[in-house]
């Protein structure tokens, strides 16, 4: 939009999409797929930091971001913090 124009944007989107901490809140998979539609428009990269994907319980798992990626900008681990 025009006020933002000339600003400074993010390059990068780190996620916690299942079980964040604290709260063990998770994204949908509606809301994945808006996530991933915000980083295409604006050429984000999403680190997608999952290491709760395979504790999800219930009919089927929620797709991972990286599971919808279809033009490389997903970077998917189990969890960042055992990298840092």
């Amino acid at each position: 939009d025009e006020a933002s124009e000339g600003a400074r944007r993010p390059r990068v989107l780190y996620t916690i999409p299942t079980g964040s901490n604290p709260t063990g809140a998770s994204l949908d998979a509606e809301r994945k797929r808006d996530l991933y539609a915000v980083a295409r428009r604006y050429g984000l990269i999403i680190l997608e930091d999952d290491p709760y994907y395979w504790l999800q319980f219930g009919a089927a798992r929620t797709p991972s971001l990286l599971s919808m990626d279809v033009d490389g900008r997903v970077l998917r681990f189990d969890s960042t913090s055992k990298l840092l």
